[in-house]
């Protein structure tokens, strides 16, 4: 043809189509020996993790076997309980998917899971956490068996676990909880905590929860005898009391008094001020937490018979309006018993001084008077009608208490368990009218202030006063304040009578007993803290204390001026006869003021002291002194003192008199003496360190007086080497000898 050789194949895709028909011919021939080499390795992992979970599964619940059942601690099983959740396929994998190798076809975890992992997890959830969760409830159902209320929550769960037809999972989950915070909390991490609340979610999420073992029914009718014994009414308001009785914030002394309450106010317990009456017990409380608990609690517990094992008694089901006068009825005498308590437990504080006292009443009757605030604050958190017009009960003299019992046995012999909340404010409409204006003038609060006002200025005025004033307020009769105050305490409703009447009391002892008060409250305030810190215990004043009286310390309290000058001049001179060798009280206020005569003879003895180390003023001792040899042993060629830097020697020369000055100006404070040649054993000599080194010498010495008291002789020894010394006081009071230094000692109280 004439057109031969104008076409021909494109080689280039020849070539493509050639490799496109090879490689299809090759998947053709891999693809399915992929796919048996897929599925093999798919059935081999699969059959390697069924063989490891038997194994695994098998081993946990072996190791569950080994715990001792006597082991009923939770701890116990806890790491068991973790390996068993976390095995693999169980049931912390329960929603995750598996990896590619496991899934070609033939993957079985599910099935492994749910008929392997899962179970024997869950199987460890009910035979070993749930019994020792059983065991718990056990134990503190015993312990509880004066606690009815503690009874009620722990059996209701107890019978919860062994009644799926009542279970309520979120109660039992809540009690467990509540038990773990109050017991593990402190020996278990946050991290064990966590893993035992998912423990505790997994075994309530099986349906049923099946316990091991029956329940201990012994232990369960003993329970239902005791709670028995309460009503229905009874076992109700615990509920709601353990509830809410420690919502919101208690009233408490700082809180109701303002920031000086805790100046003027204590609690008579002990008890510390920042406790006082749950907000439970307030108009807030009764509005806020027990009206709506009361409510939601008559239709639970009436739903709750099971709990007993039996109906309601005939009188609760009749009429709810009874169960709820019962329940309240017991809310309203505790809330008034515990506002009782409070108002019984606090008082002024007691006035041990006449400072004190005037600054109490100072605060007391300050613009922002504590008392004022704090009945103020107790009146308004013990209205709960405050829209009713009360009539009150009349203030006949009885105690609060007296009032208040007095109150509610009436009613309950009227046969009226009143709902009404006036049943708390008639209890304490003599407080409340003690706050509460008069329409024509202040209350008797505002005539009660201005009363202790007038007591305040003149405790004041006494305070200020010399202690021959003092005196004299002594033989006069009780001030014209103190009677007031003592009229308008007898008038007042208690517990604020009891409280004025202790500040009667207390304002009359320190007017009687003023000046007495006074000396001893500043001794103890002003001598006392200086002589144990500094003087008590220690050389001079004790020979075998290793510790020394420092000289600037010596100083401070004996010289001139100094801190016992100090104390005597401002509160004794006037009322001590120094005038005999004895000193003591003069005659006019020995019969008033109780100081002891050996205190007053301590006093004497430290101004003897004073008179021996300070002769020539300072603020520190000084003692100028003369040393003079005497004779030396015939072996000892020299003999050497060196007292603070000032040095003697002997050497059986010529006798002559060398000055001395001690503690000196060098600022030493060591003692030396030394003998040439050596003893016989060696030493020649001794060393003593501390500011009195050389009184500790001397008593290791010796000193034997002489016919004058500022000399005398001792002898410096060592083994068989001695000399003998004159020491010559430039004082007839010898510091070095005195009697006063040694039986010096400062008394806690006068």
């Amino acid at each position: 043809f004439g057109e031969s050789g104008l076409a021909g194949a494109n080689l280039k895709v020849e070539r493509v189509y050639g490799l496109v028909r090879k490689t299809g011919f090759a998947m053709l021939i891999a693809l399915p020996i992929l796919l048996n080499l897929f599925w093999w390795m798919s059935h081999s992992n699969n059959k390697t993790v069924a063989a490891e979970l038997d194994v695994t599964v098998d081993t946990v619940e072996e190791q569950v076997k080994k715990v001792s059942p006597q082991n009923t601690s939770i701890l116990s099983v806890l790491p068991l309980l973790n390996e068993a959740r976390e095995l693999p396929l169980g049931y912390a994998e329960r929603e995750e998917s598996p990896s590619l190798s496991h899934r070609f076809g033939l993957h079985q975890g599910k099935r492994l899971g749910d008929n392997g992992t899962v179970p024997a997890y869950q199987r460890l959830l009910e035979n070993a956490f749930l019994p020792r969760l059983m065991v718990r409830m056990e134990q503190v159902l015993k312990e509880s068996m004066n606690d009815p209320d503690r009874a009620y929550q722990v059996l209701k769960a107890y019978l919860m676990i062994g009644n799926p037809e009542v279970m309520d999972t979120d109660f039992v989950a809540e009690w467990v909880r509540n038990d773990w915070e109050a017991t593990l909390t402190r020996v278990m991490s946050v991290e064990q905590m966590e893993q035992l609340d998912g423990h505790l979610d997994a075994l309530l999420e099986l349906e049923p929860v099946t316990p091991p073992f029956d329940l201990d029914g012994n232990l369960v009718m003993t329970a239902r005898d005791m709670l028995s014994r309460t009503t229905l009414g009874e076992r109700i308001y615990a509920v709601i009391k353990s509830e809410h009785l420690h919502e919101g914030k208690a009233f408490t002394i700082p809180s109701a008094a303002g920031q000086d309450g805790a100046r003027v106010f204590i609690r008579s317990s002990g008890l510390p001020i920042n406790q006082g009456v749950p907000a439970f017990f307030s108009p807030e409380g009764y509005h806020q937490m027990y009206l709506p608990a009361e409510t939601r609690m008559i239709t639970e517990m009436e739903d709750e018979s099971w709990i007993f094992a039996t109906e309601a008694s005939d009188a609760e089901q009749t009429s709810q309006a009874n169960l709820t006068n019962s329940i309240r009825r017991l809310y309203f005498e505790d809330y008034t018993n515990h506002w009782v308590e409070f108002l019984e437990d606090v008082r002024i504080r007691p006035f041990s001084s006449m400072a004190q006292a005037a600054d109490i009443l100072q605060i007391l009757t300050s613009d922002d008077s504590p008392l004022r605030m704090l009945l103020v604050n107790v009146a308004n958190s013990t209205r709960l009608a405050p829209e009713q017009v009360l009539s009150g009960e009349e203030d006949d003299g009885t105690s609060l208490r007296e009032r208040i019992d007095s109150i509610f046995s009436r009613r309950s012999e009227q046969g009226q368990m009143l709902l009404d909340p006036a049943l708390v404010d008639r209890s304490f409409a003599s407080l409340h009218r003690l706050t509460d204006a008069r329409e024509n003038g202040p209350s008797p609060l505002d005539g009660l202030l201005g009363d202790l006002q007038e007591l305040y200025l003149y405790i004041d005025q006494l305070a200020r006063s010399s202690s021959d004033e003092l005196l004299g307020g002594l033989e006069s009769q009780a001030g014209t304040a103190i009677t007031r105050v003592r009229l308008r305490g007898e008038r007042s409703p208690a517990p604020v009578s009891e409280w004025v009447m202790l500040v009667v009391t207390d304002s009359n002892n320190l007017v009687a007993g003023g000046a007495e008060a006074t000396i001893k409250a500043a001794w103890a305030t002003d001598v006392v803290p200086f002589c144990r810190q500094a003087l008590n215990g220690r050389y001079p004043f004790d020979n075998g204390s290793q510790r020394e009286v420092q000289i600037r310390d010596f100083g401070a309290f004996f010289m001139p001026g100094g801190t016992l000058d100090k104390f005597f001049d401002h509160y004794l001179a006037d009322i001590v006869d120094t005038t005999s060798g004895s000193w003591k009280l003069k005659p006019k206020v020995a019969g008033n003021i109780n100081i002891s005569n050996a205190s007053i003879r301590n006093i004497q003895r430290a101004k003897t002291i004073q008179s021996a180390f300070f002769a020539a003023g300072g603020a520190n001792p000084t003692i100028s002194f003369e040393l003079r040899p005497v004779r030396m042993d015939p072996i000892t060629t020299n003999f050497m003192l060196n007292v603070n830097g000032q040095i003697t020697n002997y050497s059986h020369g010529p006798l002559f008199n060398q000055s001395f000055v001690w503690p000196g100006d060098a600022g030493l404070s060591q003692v030396q003496i030394q003998f040439n040649p050596p003893s016989a054993t060696g030493r020649s000599g001794v060393t003593l360190d501390g500011p009195w080194a050389f009184f500790r010498l001397l008593d290791d010495s010796g000193m034997e007086p002489s016919s004058t008291p500022e000399k005398f002789q001792t002898r410096f020894q060592l083994d068989d080497r001695w000399a003998e010394y004159e020491i010559r006081a430039n004082s007839a009071f010898n510091p070095f000898n005195l009697p006063e230094l040694r039986a010096f000692r400062c008394p806690g109280q006068l």
